[in-house]
């Protein structure tokens, strides 16, 4: 009975993940056709160039990454069954869920980076439009993604304190199933394709300076396509050393102690993305000078700057374990607080999330500093995509982490046998050690490739009389405007989000006769329909405000006002995403803490206090934050686009 109950539960999350793909690639489709359709409307209206190729990357670059992020998603139902069903021991199990992680990660990864490699082979002058296109497929899954899973997490909640007569966390209930499937869509479509685009621009920025850099005779032609080359040679290696890090963690599973296989495939990862670095640039042979780049050493070293990357990785991804993780003193101390009531514990977890802005300028400092001395401005490109060497590895454990989460879940819904309970809970256990490094890590990265983008954008106007220019510090008040209006827009959209879908979940048992008898089942394509409706609905005005604007202030005032524009995009989120990254996972976590018995338990006053407050947390961690880095990036990928076509 029980693997029947599990077969079941699957088919209605499978269910979930069908109507969220369908109104993705309607949502997807619409705004890539009014982008394209805006911009020729521009172009035409002003007198501008149309550039075609550019416009066919930029569709290929939205196709293939809706493709590769979908592909990994369907996985999620036939991992989640493998795990449930067919494994026998710990180590087999923990073998199957790795195995999936990596399987998926590398579905991701790969599709990108053919991408990648196929526009810059057969049109190597449209990369732009490939990360603009790139961009705005992710805008949809990261932050549709986190919609539908924020609305089912907190409307999980909000309907377990309003309607206390019906099943909270049961199957009978189509909350439960949206939850459990919007773990999935968040942490997979979400998180997984924004890490994955923060590579991608990683490489555009350093491709994108080292062409610069020869249009304005910088740089003789030969030294500028081997700065082009090395992140593409650097990608391989990355892949390369991913597998490497994979065939090491199943040899590591064959012995007693496992608790910490997945971060030592991120260490033994980082560790084979150095030495292979060092090698390609030793090969390479590059001699820059140094005066062309901005870099003060009296050679190019070019690897120390891509190792102040790998530094970076660590600073980012274990400062943000130690702010969030209920193993260190933050998340412990605010646990004592909960009993004082959501309000007490709402304020201090945004407290720590302020104060934590002084470790991230901290760690952006020892990361950027360094490496703009050994390789210049490029060295800043090249110190992202260091850092974001490993993100393969960093996939494959957030998606460990989310198949063990939930297998743990429907093991509980489907009243599992004690076996199999124990077994998922092992499985949760390994998974939860790499819990906090997702969000922080992902904010860290989004921020340098920004900055490395950034000074792609100077290569293309004159800094130095800008500030001059009272236009420009016009453009920087519209760019600090448009990232909160974005985000405003957003938790708006999540309100009637939650509203939509409790009130789908209320019609469903009113009028689905027995269901709440458990004789019937709930019909999961609607309830998973009216969810990622109002959420890619939610999305229309914030994706024309991150269009719209900037294309506005090329086209009617110029590059000096778009410059500002994009400068205050960038002070405003980089003061903002890690902070709320910071302060909605310390109360993610510090809610696991109270949950799994510390200062009472899941029956102590201070658990009730801590998920009002993580209901809030949800937002900051799961929307705002991520809202700040997509803002970010899409308003300089789309400037970086408007001058490219206009240059």
């Amino acid at each position: 009975m029980t693997a029947s109950y599990i077969q079941e539960t699957l088919a209605l999350m499978t269910e979930a993940f069908q109507s969220f793909y369908k109104r993705l690639w309607s949502a997807a489709l619409q705004i890539v056709l009014y982008s394209i359709l805006v911009l020729v409307l521009f172009s035409l209206a002003f007198g501008k160039p149309l550039a075609w190729d550019q416009i066919l990357a930029f569709t290929w670059g939205s196709i293939i990454t809706s493709l590769g992020t979908l592909g990994a998603l369907r996985m999620v139902p036939g991992s989640l069954q493998a795990l449930l069903l067919e494994g026998n021991t710990k180590k087999t199990t923990l073998h199957t869920a790795f195995a999936a992680g990596m399987k998926m990660a590398s579905i991701l990864i790969l599709t990108l980076a053919f991408g990648l490699w196929t526009c810059y082979f057969l049109m190597p002058n449209t990369l732009i439009g490939f990360g603009l296109g790139a961009t705005l497929s992710v805008f949809f899954l990261r932050l549709g993604g986190n919609l539908y899973k924020s609305t089912s997490d907190i409307g999980a909640d909000v309907i377990a304190t309003l309607e206390k007569d019906i099943p909270h966390f049961d199957k009978r209930n189509p909350l439960t199933l949206l939850d459990l499937s919007g773990e999935f869509i968040g942490r997979v479509a979400g998180f997984g394709s924004d890490l994955a685009l923060s590579l991608v621009f990683a490489i555009i920025a350093c491709i994108m300076f080292a062409s610069v850099s020869a249009q304005s005779h910088l740089l003789s032609p030969e030294n500028a396509h081997k700065l082009a080359q090395l992140p593409l040679i650097i990608l391989a290696n990355g892949i390369i050393a991913s597998t490497i890090a994979y065939l090491a963690c199943r040899w590591r599973l064959k012995t007693k102690n496992t608790t910490n296989f997945l971060l030592e495939g991120v260490y033994i990862a980082a560790v084979c993305c150095g030495i292979s670095t060092w090698i390609t640039t030793y090969w390479m042979d590059l001699h820059i000078p140094m005066s062309a780049i901005g870099g003060y050493a009296e050679q190019f070293h070019p690897f120390l700057a891509y190792a102040m990357g790998l530094i970076g990785a660590v600073l980012f991804g274990f400062g943000s374990e130690y702010l969030t993780s209920h193993h260190y003193p933050p998340a412990r101390d605010l646990a004592a607080q909960a009993e004082f009531g959501p309000t007490i514990t709402l304020l201090s977890a945004i407290a720590k999330g302020k104060k934590s802005q002084g470790l991230f300028l901290a760690s952006l400092l020892i990361v950027t500093l360094p490496a703009i001395y050994f390789a210049g401005l490029y060295g800043i490109a090249l110190a992202a995509l260091g850092m974001l060497s490993v993100t393969a590895m960093i996939l494959a454990t957030t998606f460990f982490s989310a198949l063990a989460s939930n297998a743990v879940k429907i093991a509980t819904l489907t009243e599992s046998d004690d076996a199999l309970h124990k077994k998922m809970h092992q499985l949760d256990k390994v998974g939860g050690t790499t819990i906090a490094l997702g969000n922080g890590f992902a904010a860290g990265a989004s921020v340098l490739v920004t900055i490395a983008l950034l000074f792609s954008i100077t290569n293309h106007v004159h800094v130095a009389s800008l500030f001059h220019n009272s236009l420009l510090w016009i453009g920087i008040v519209i760019g600090i405007s448009t990232p909160a209006m974005f985000s405003g827009f957003l938790l708006s959209g999540l309100g009637n989000a939650i509203k939509a879908t409790i009130t789908e979940m209320l019609r469903q048992f009113r009028e689905i006769p027995y269901l709440k008898e458990g004789k019937a089942k709930p019909d999961m394509i609607k309830a998973a329909d009216a969810t990622a409706r109002t959420a890619m609905d939610a999305l229309i005005l914030p994706g024309i405000l991150m269009i719209l604007v900037p294309m506005a202030v090329r086209y009617i005032w110029g590059l000096e006002m778009l410059s500002g524009v994009v400068l205050g995009t960038l002070l405003i989120g980089f003061g903002t995403c890690f902070t709320n990254s910071i302060t909605g996972g310390i109360l993610y976590n510090t809610k696991h803490y109270i949950r799994h018995g510390a200062f009472g338990g899941k029956e102590s006053p201070g658990f009730q206090s801590v998920i009002i407050a993580d209901n809030i947390g949800e937002s900051f961690n799961h929307l705002i934050s991520p809202s700040m880095t997509i803002a970010m990036r899409g308003v300089m990928i789309v400037a970086l686009y408007l001058m490219v076509i206009s240059s």
